[in-house]
Formats: structure tokens, sequence, C-alpha cells
């Protein structure tokens, strides 16, 4: 079964351009194809720049080893998703530190810029001078908004000449550490 995709070859590039920015190294064609059993020629034809060179109607079952792939290294992706080019709206944001106590260096977060804050959602916030972004809960208390660390250690009045709401938060792909530091030491007796 094939399946006409005219936007595919920029997805499956912004897929891997999130792999490499959340990993630190970068992510090629060669590794992917590799990584799912398949010939390096297919993906590049499935992401030519050239629309003359580029295959507009790939398989289903390239479609799904893509797809497996990036879902079994954490990515939030489905072949629907794959297949439909992401809104100009929606936009993701990795951390590059953690966000405790739950969010790891490396968390992708998926925003949506048109969607309007709620009690307790979280939300991708830029704070100024240095208008570093990063993740806060939304808080509302008699009308007044507030910003709350995902830890709730800390929380401060929302105020338009220090913040701005980029969007709110719709899907997080948390990034975990395999070998976490541990200060307990193992009893010998």
């Amino acid at each position: 079964m094939t399946i006409a995709a005219p936007n595919l070859h920029r997805t499956l590039r912004a897929l891997m351009d999130q792999k490499t920015q959340r990993d630190h190294t970068p992510f090629t064609i060669y590794q992917l194809a590799k990584a799912i059993q398949m010939p390096h020629s297919i993906l590049v034809k499935l992401m030519h720049e050239d629309p003359k060179k580029r295959v507009h109607n790939p398989r289903i079952d390239t479609l799904t080893r893509i797809v497996n792939f990036f879902k079994q290294d954490g990515f939030p992706i489905t072949l629907d998703a794959l297949l439909t080019e992401m809104p100009p709206h929606i936009v993701t944001f990795t951390s590059d530190k953690d966000i405790p106590p739950i969010f790891t260096k490396g968390s992708v977060f998926t925003i949506d810029t048109h969607q309007k804050p709620t009690d307790h959602s979280l939300v991708a916030v830029k704070i100024a001078p240095h208008d570093t972004l990063t993740i806060r809960k939304w808080r509302l208390n008699n009308k007044k908004r507030f910003l709350v660390s995902c830890d709730q250690l800390e929380e401060v009045p929302f105020s338009l000449k220090t913040h701005q709401v980029i969007g709110v938060v719709v899907q997080v792909n948390i990034t975990t550490n395999p070998f976490p530091s541990t200060s307990a030491t193992a009893d010998s007796n």
C-alpha cells in the first residue's frame, strides 16, 4: 500500500533535527537507514530537496519502520503525524537543562501557541531579562495569574513586563537518565 505524503520530507527532517538536538550529536540519514534496516537510497528519495527527485507516495511499511524507530527512541510520533505537516501554531522546545522534579535535560515539549492557558496547565514562557524559555505551571487565584515552578518551590505573579507566554504544553516526551547517580552505598554486612 502507498500513501500520498507531499510534506513527508519536512517532517522527517524535523524529526532528525530534533533527535540531533536532543542527543547533542548529528543524526544522519545513513544512521536512520541502518537502524531501520532499509537501503539508504530509499530514505534519500523520501527526503530529497528536489521535488522532481523525491518520492511522494512511500510504502506504508517504510513509514511504519520510521515511526516505530522514533517512537522507541522516545519521540511522540504517529503515522498520522508523520504524514501531516505540523500546523504553524504547533512548535517544539527541547530543554537544555533539567526542570525538576520530572523533566530531564533533552525532554521535548510540544507547544500550541494558539491555546489559552487554563488553571494548572503547563505553559512555555520566556522570562526577562534573559528571555530564557522554560516551562511553568499556570495558576489562577482570585482572577490573579501566577507562574509556578514545576517543583512548586517558586510562585511569582504573572507580569506582561517580565513574562511572555509562548503557548500551552500539549505533549511532552520526557527523556530519562538510564544511570541515575545515587548517593547511597551498599552495606557490606
